[in-house]
C-alpha cells in the first residue's frame, strides 16, 4: 500500500489490511476508505466486486474524486508488476510528478478480476499547500502539465489501439477516467496563465478552457448515461 509523505495511517492499519487479505483472498485490489479534510472515498462500503461491478459502482456514485489515486489501496504484487509490462522503457525511466497514479491505475484495472472496497478508516489524508497539486510555482505547474499531457497521450493511444480487445464497459469506464484527467489539466492551464501572464491573456485562456471543460463534462455525462442504460 502506498502512503503519501504528508498523510498517516491508523496504528492498526497493517493488522486491518491483513484481516481483509485473509478474508478476501481472491481479490486483486483492495480500496480502503480515506478520512481527512476532503473526506475522499467516504462512499465506500464493505463489498467485493467483479471488475464490471466495480466500474458500475464508481460510475453510479458519480463522486468528484480521484479514484485512481493509489494511496489507501492494496494491490497484488503480480497485478502491480503486470501493469508495468504495458509501458515502454523510456516511460518507466521518466520521473512523473503528476498523473503517475492514473497511469498505473489504468493498467491495474485492465488486469484485475475482483476488487474489494472497505468502509474502514485507516488512511488519513492531509492537505498541503506546497504539494504538487496546490503549488503556485510556475515551473512546477508547467512540469505537472507536461506530465499530464504525456499520461493522457499514453492512455488514449493504448485505448485506440486495443479497443477491440477491451470489454465495452471497461472501455467506457476508462474513457470517462481519461476525460476527467483532461478536465483537471484544463483547470491547471487556467491557473498557470493566471500566474504567468497578464490579465487579458489569462482571461482569454480562461474563457477558452472553460468552454472546452463544458464540452468534456457534457461528454462525460453522456458516457455515464450510456453506461447506465447499456449495462443496467
Amino acid at each position: 500500500m502506498f502512503l503519501d509523505p504528508d498523510d498517516y495511517l491508523e496504528l492498526n492499519a497493517c493488522e486491518e489490511c491483513v484481516r481483509i487479505l485473509n478474508t478476501e483472498k481472491e481479490s486483486d485490489f483492495i480500496y480502503k476508505r480515506i478520512s481527512g479534510v476532503i473526506n475522499r472515498g467516504n462512499f465506500l462500503q464493505d463489498q467485493t466486486f467483479t471488475i464490471f461491478e466495480y466500474c458500475e459502482n464508481i460510475i453510479i456514485q458519480n463522486k468528484n474524486i480521484c479514484y485512481w489515486n493509489l494511496c489507501s489501496k492494496l494491490i497484488k504484487t503480480e497485478i502491480y508488476l503486470a501493469s508495468f509490462s504495458f509501458l515502454e522503457k523510456e516511460i518507466l525511466n521518466t520521473r512523473l510528478i503528476m498523473a503517475e497514479d492514473a497511469l498505473i491505475y489504468f493498467f491495474i484495472i485492465l488486469n484485475c478480476g475482483k476488487i474489494t472496497t472497505s468502509a474502514k478508516n485507516i488512511y488519513y489524508y492531509c492537505e498541503n499547500d506546497n504539494s504538487s497539486v496546490g503549488t503556485n510555482d510556475i515551473v512546477k505547474i508547467e512540469k505537472n502539465l507536461q506530465d499530464e499531457k504525456m499520461v493522457i497521450g499514453i492512455l488514449l493511444e493504448f485505448l485506440n489501439h486495443h479497443k477491440k480487445n477491451i470489454e465495452l464497459y471497461l472501455y467506457v469506464f476508462l474513457k470517462i477516467m481519461i476525460g476527467k484527467l483532461i478536465v483537471y489539466k484544463l483547470h491547471r492551464e487556467i491557473k498557470l496563465y493566471r500566474l504567468k501572464y497578464n490579465y487579458m491573456i489569462y482571461t482569454m485562456k480562461k474563457i477558452k478552457n472553460k468552454f472546452i471543460i463544458k464540452y468534456f463534462l457534457l461528454k462525460r455525462f453522456l458516457m455515464e448515461k450510456y453506461f447506465k442504460n447499456k449495462f443496467n
